[in-house]
Formats: C-alpha cells, sequence, structure tokens
C-alpha cells in the first residue's frame, strides 16, 4: 500500500515537471565543465605568454593603460593570479560595458570570445529560463519554476528509491542490471531502474542545494540549521582590525584610484598572504582566494582605504558557519568540491538525469497510454 502511494507521487510528479527536470540536468551538465571549455576555448583570454619578460609591468602601469583605452567606463573589478601564466581581467562599466584580460608582461589586451556568452546562455537557462534581467517579473518567474522543479526532483528521487531498492540482498544484482528482453519495454524498464539508483545521490545533491538560489525562506532554512544560538543571525563576523591600518574614512571610499590603492593593497596583501591563489579587487575590497582555505569559495576579505592601507582583514575562517553555507551551496551544487572526479561523476549524473525523465515519459506512454489503445 505505501509502495503503491510512492508510485503515485513518483509518476504525478514527473509529469509536469520532468521537461524542467530535462532542462536542468542538460544545462547543469554544460555548466560543469564550463571553466576547463571557456580556457581551452579563449587560450589567449587567460593565458599569458611572456615572450623574452621575465618579470611583469607595474600594475599602475597596467591600469593606467586600461583606462587610457577605454575612455568613459570605470574598472569595476581586477582578478588577477598567483599563476605567472595567467593574463590579468578586468570588468568594465560605463559607456561600454565589457570584460578583458591583459597580459601583464606585454600589456597586451583580449577580449572574450563567443565561448564566454554561449556559456551566460546557458546559464541564463539554467536558472531562470532565459528570463532577462530587465524583467523582474519574468526572471522571478523563471527562478521561481526552476526552484519547484529542483524540489519536485527530491522527491521524485526519493519515491523512486523506496519502490526500486531491494529488500534481499540477492536482489541488488538484478536491479542494477540493465536487461534486454523480447519487448523494448524491458530495456527501458530496466535502465530506469538501475541508473536511478546508480545516480540518485548526486542528483539529490545538486537539486537539494539548487533552490537555496530560487527561494529566501528555503536558504535561510537552511541556514539555520547549521547555525547555533550562540551565533546568531548576523550575515557575517565583525573582521579583524589590520595591525598596521586604521579605520577607513567612509567618504573617501568613492574616491578610490585603483592605479593607487589597488597596487597598493595588492603589496601589503603579498605580504600578509604570500601563498595566495587569487586575488579580486573590487572598489576598497579584495577577496583573497588562498591555497590554504578549503574550497575555491573560501576568501579572505581585504578592505583599504583610498591610499591602499588596509583597514581591516576578515579572514574566511573566523567567519560563522551561517555566512559560508553559500560558499558550501555552491561548491556542493557545482561539484568543485572533490575536482575533477566529482566533475566528472556529476556530469555523468546529469546526463543520467536527463535519461531518467526521457525514458520516464516513454515507460509512461508504452505502459497507459499504448496498452489502453
Amino acid at each position: 500500500m505505501k509502495k503503491d502511494i510512492f508510485k503515485q507521487l513518483h509518476l504525478w510528479l514527473s509529469l509536469p515537471a520532468g521537461i524542467f527536470i530535462v532542462i536542468l540536468c542538460l544545462t547543469g551538465g554544460i555548466l560543469v565543465f564550463q571553466d576547463e571549455w571557456k580556457y581551452l576555448a579563449d587560450y589567449s583570454f587567460y593565458h599569458a605568454d611572456k615572450g623574452n619578460q621575465e618579470s611583469p609591468l607595474p600594475l599602475d602601469g597596467i591600469i593606467q593603460t586600461v583606462q587610457d583605452t577605454y575612455p568613459g567606463t570605470t574598472i569595476s573589478s581586477m582578478t588577477l593570479y598567483a599563476d605567472d601564466a595567467r593574463n590579468i581581467e578586468f570588468k568594465l562599466t560605463g559607456n561600454q560595458n565589457t570584460t578583458l584580460s591583459v597580459n601583464p608582461y606585454s600589456a597586451q589586451m583580449y577580449t572574450p570570445t563567443s565561448s564566454g556568452s554561449f556559456f551566460t546562455q546557458i546559464r541564463s537557462l539554467h536558472r531562470w529560463l532565459l528570463a532577462t534581467p530587465d524583467s523582474f517579473i519574468n526572471r522571478t518567474a523563471g527562478r521561481t519554476i526552476i526552484g519547484i522543479s529542483s524540489l519536485c526532483l527530491c522527491i521524485i528521487l526519493i519515491s523512486g528509491l523506496v519502490f526500486s531498492i531491494p529488500r534481499k540482498r540477492s536482489q541488488w544484482k538484478q536491479a542494477l542490471s540493465i536487461k534486454r528482453g523480447k519487448t523494448s519495454f524491458t530495456w527501458w524498464f530496466t535502465s530506469h531502474r538501475a541508473l536511478g539508483i546508480y545516480c540518485a545521490l548526486f542528483l539529490f545533491v545538486m537539486a537539494a542545494s539548487g533552490p537555496m538560489w530560487s527561494f529566501g525562506g528555503y536558504r535561510s532554512f537552511i541556514s539555520g540549521i547549521f547555525t547555533s544560538p550562540e551565533q546568531g543571525n548576523g550575515r557575517m563576523g565583525q573582521g579583524n582590525q589590520y595591525r598596521h591600518g586604521q579605520d577607513p574614512d567612509p567618504t573617501q571610499q568613492a574616491n578610490i584610484s585603483p592605479a593607487i590603492a589597488w597596487t597598493a593593497a595588492l603589496q601589503a596583501i603579498r605580504q600578509d598572504t604570500p601563498r595566495f591563489s587569487k586575488i579580486s579587487f573590487q572598489d576598497n575590497k579584495a577577496l583573497v582566494q588562498t591555497k590554504a582555505n578549503a574550497h575555491p569559495r573560501a576568501c579572505d576579505t581585504y578592505t583599504f582605504d583610498e591610499s591602499g592601507h588596509i583597514t581591516s582583514v576578515q579572514y574566511y575562517k573566523d567567519l560563522a558557519t551561517r555566512s559560508k553555507v553559500m560558499q558550501y551551496a555552491y561548491i556542493i551544487h557545482t561539484g568543485k568540491w572533490g575536482g575533477f572526479v566529482t566533475k566528472l561523476l556529476y556530469f555523468l549524473a546529469c546526463i543520467g538525469g536527463a535519461y531518467l525523465t526521457v525514458s520516464g515519459y516513454i515507460l509512461y506512454w508504452k505502459k497507459h497510454i499504448k496498452a489502453k489503445k
């Protein structure tokens, strides 16, 4: 009796949500390796050719060159890497919004090819069903549909496992095998059942973490699970006053000159954190990714004044658990927590998830529609 309830739940949630689950799985599978694909497709954009230069050019000169080349724009952010074979990346806003990279040895500039816009469209389809950002209603609707579909996928996976997982050890081999029978129904049924068991864990992890970006209430609920009463509800820790710094003047933060402030701040950060892997500057803050931190989204936050003097540091390790939930949700959702191996498993699970949905529709047609005819 209980199995019948779960079968009905599995069926009637899959039918309406299936098309959106296919979109989620296929776009998610493409996005798993987007960093690797973009690096290969835009090799010159990311790779720094040293040529005959032994040392990079002064950073302030590079920043000034970018400002002179794109008048009427503002450098909104800059990202540089410890790897001396990577270009410096800039984002510009103003008359011409663009993303570019600069070779630190020759100051040659590059703009991304169409691969960047391709993955932007895939990400928009994955998160908002291609809803445009200028329409709040459309984007909200797309985000809501994606979030509900993800939650439906969680229930579909759980209900499917309830009546698919064998109760006896001797039945496991049969449950995990794909067979060819006298009719195609046997193939579709056994492959649907076996792949469902193989992919269930990875699909559930992705589906359960996805709504964190769709629903504020769901995000608060998950964050609350990891928050002890002593931590309170604050988003960020208080930060640590830098030993050589002073309190920043709020009235001067808007007048920061990137060529001066970012160059000086970079020198101070290099002294304080010599083993960084990536630093991203924006306004009067720098997000520093270090090799010692737990994952790629674990960054220390440095704040500095208009002269580039560090005024405070918020180390990632000192943040309350609640403030780390979204970072952990990101690496869990994208498979970056285990490197290439987990990303490959996520990719295979996404392909399997799309197949499960398609095979489920075929089974429904064969069992219910075609059988009646």
